[in-house]
């Protein structure tokens, strides 16, 4: 973890000041999503709980709420449960075999890009970067 870690910070390096905030909303991650993937929207308070839990305990989560309370729509494509905060943009990806849900986990990540705050967090730019192989020069 430590070596993806550096790589991460390299790229961030390398790239600070290069990009702009292009971080999308909340209901716009939520239309992407439900527009690419074959999905079933459901009802499950645990799971709903956990991705609310997850936004309101991470600082940089609740930031982006504004002071509103999560909106969270919860959906299945196949064996992974997928949570979206509408009002936060943030998401959870959840799987009994992580390697299926790493897909839609990292789709949802480049799709929803980064804005000013996530633009100074060297693991979010550079997963940001690796993501989407930009070479910026």
């Amino acid at each position: 973890m430590k070596k993806q870690i550096d790589k991460w910070k390299s790229l961030y390096e390398k790239n600070v000041g290069k990009l702009k905030p292009n971080r999308n909303s909340g209901e716009e991650i939520d239309e992407y999503f439900k527009s690419k993937y074959a999905y079933k929207s459901i009802n499950c308070g645990n799971f709903k709980s956990i991705v609310e839990y997850n936004v309101l305990s991470n600082d940089f989560s609740r930031e982006k709420l504004k002071g509103e309370k999560p909106n969270v729509n919860c959906y299945t494509v196949g064996d992974i449960y997928v949570g979206i905060d509408t009002v936060s943009g943030e998401f959870h990806v959840e799987c009994e075999n992580i390697e299926n849900a790493s897909a839609i986990y990292d789709d949802l990540f480049a799709f929803r890009g980064l804005d000013e705050t996530d633009l100074k967090n060297y693991v979010l730019v550079g997963q940001y970067i690796e993501l989407h192989k930009i070479n910026l020069k």
